[in-house]
């Protein structure tokens, strides 16, 4: 069975948006902030005109732009700074790993052979940890900076000047100084000096790798840094104590309605409809819909539930091949080398020529999952299971494409890491959506066709979609609506007054 390579262009908008809901795709969150900052200047209108407005409007599309790539564009400007300093032959390696993928070992391999022919001295992975939380420390801190302090001083200025210019009431307090200096770090002083011998992050180098890997790469810890920084910056920069406790309120509160609301909704939602937690995605739904389908042109157009499970799921009685000799090879991360299973293989009595050239075969096609470690191939213990049971769902082809379009092709670049955790997950959600449509199949008459492939694809899309949205809706209602109008309602509360902080006279305040 032929798979032919897909990218995600290749799927409909509707379904690439879904699956970017849960993902924190660009669209989506550009989409989730019009409702934001629409809201949110609206609130801010009917209260305090259109000064608050405008600063409202100021300070969320100018925080938007910077929560959604401050973080990254910063860490892209240090990347070439460190590149040069160091010598780096690139610069676009993760550092973190697991016992699958180890993108830092294929960077510091391939590195170590492309100086040795330069003459240049080695990096050490104490230095390269260094480098790495630097560089994504010093991104998160110019990124908060700016918009926790520097856009709400200017901000607070545009505002003193509007207000003294129309109203002729000037502020008891004269309007903040904007204070752009900034003690410039240099990284070239840093690497090179002793100093940074001395520094000491309180962890070993590993841990210190994969904190600086999740906030470079990971769009929930990168989006909470920004978060919780900005608000910090915020409070800070605030005119008063009213005005700080509004800010406060609301960058904390919507924190879990950005970041969490939306996945808690869809598990709560998948479990009630379907008594699990999580739900193939829909561009994967298509994906699993189409190869079923091409298992389905080899036989007929239709198939028996019988037939057509033992083609999908293939031979789980295979699975007892791998028996305690073999167990023996596996590492403590249930891994083995590509070499090492061939060699089993060759060497075991049970196994027919013809078994292990074919297994053989699809062990190698296996192990193209992932990139190979400083060279040699590899595979787990789950993909030998998928080698011995073979089926259309365990295909390397077929699995390949899936982890591609799910990873945009870093599933397969030896510098990207990619959680063999996630995939995992990933590849028990196609199980899981396949069996269902088995289950369903068996309920309605026992036999399978395009019609019901495609019926049960767009459920799933249906259910993806509802799940999906509710949380949505759900989070855009309280970040544009609610928790505004709950922050006006603390002001109000403690000063008596429903009007902005920002301009508002206190002299005559409620005690």
């Amino acid at each position: 069975m032929n798979v032919t390579p897909q990218t995600i262009s290749n799927f409909s908008y509707p379904r690439r948006f879904v699956r970017g809901i849960a993902s924190r795709s660009l669209a989506p969150l550009i989409l989730l902030e019009c409702f934001v900052t629409g809201g949110r200047t609206l609130q801010a209108y009917e209260r305090g005109g259109f000064e608050e407005a405008r600063e409202r409007f100021t300070e969320e599309s100018i925080g938007a732009l910077f929560w959604f790539a401050g973080v990254k564009m910063f860490n892209k400007m240090n990347d070439h700074i460190g590149k040069k300093i160091l010598n780096l032959h690139t610069y676009d390696f993760d550092a973190q790993e697991d016992g699958v993928r180890k993108p830092l070992h294929n960077f510091m391999f391939d590195d170590k052979k492309i100086k040795a022919q330069k003459g240049l001295k080695n990096l050490t992975k104490k230095q390269i940890a260094v480098f790495k939380a630097l560089k994504i420390g010093s991104s998160i801190l110019l990124a908060n900076v700016l918009v926790g302090l520097v856009v709400p001083k200017i901000n607070q200025h545009i505002t003193a000047v509007y207000h003294e210019k129309h109203f002729n009431n000037p502020e008891k307090q004269p309007a903040p100084a904007i204070n752009t200096s900034a003690q410039k770090l240099s990284m070239d002083k840093f690497m090179k000096s002793d100093d940074n011998k001395k520094v000491s992050f309180g962890m070993n180098y590993n841990t210190l790798l994969s904190i600086a890997n999740k906030f470079e790469n990971d769009p929930t810890y990168q989006l909470l840094s920004t978060d919780a920084g900005i608000a910090g910056g915020r409070a800070i920069s605030s005119r008063n104590n009213h005005e700080r406790t509004e800010v406060l309120f609301r960058d904390l509160t919507s924190i879990y309605f950005y970041m969490f609301s939306m996945p808690n909704i869809n598990r709560w939602l998948n479990q009630l409809e379907d008594g699990r937690k999580t739900r193939l995605d829909p561009v994967a739904a298509k994906q699993v819909t189409d190869h079923m389908q091409a298992v389905l042109d080899e036989n007929g157009g239709k198939m028996s539930v019988e037939e057509f499970s033992k083609k999908v799921f293939g031979d789980n009685t295979n699975v007892g091949y791998i028996d305690k000799d073999l167990l023996q090879k596996f590492n403590e991360h249930k891994v083995i080398t590509l070499d090492t299973f061939k060699d089993y293989l060759k060497n075991h009595k049970t196994f027919t020529p013809e078994q292990i050239s074919k297994y053989s075969d699809l062990a190698e096609r296996m192990s193209k999952l992932q990139p190979e470690v400083e060279g040699l191939a590899v595979l787990t213990k789950d993909q030998i299971k998928d080698v011995f049971r073979e089926g259309a769902i365990n295909m390397p082809e077929f699995l390949q494409n899936i982890f591609s379009v799910a990873t945009q092709n870093a599933s397969t670049d030896k510098y990207k890491y990619v959680s063999y955790g996630e995939l995992k997950e990933l590849k028990e959600d196609i199980v899981h959506y396949a069996v269902k449509l088995v289950e369903k199949a068996e309920k309605h008459g026992k036999e399978i066709n395009s019609d019901m492939l495609k019926k049960f694809c767009r459920e799933n899309f249906i259910k993806n979609s509802v799940n999906w949205g509710i949380g949505f809706a759900i989070s855009a209602l309280f970040l544009s609506t609610l928790i505004p109008k709950m922050q006006y309602w603390i002001t109000k509360m403690t000063t008596g007054q429903n009007k902005f902080p920002g301009t508002a006279d206190y002299s005559n305040e409620k005690k």
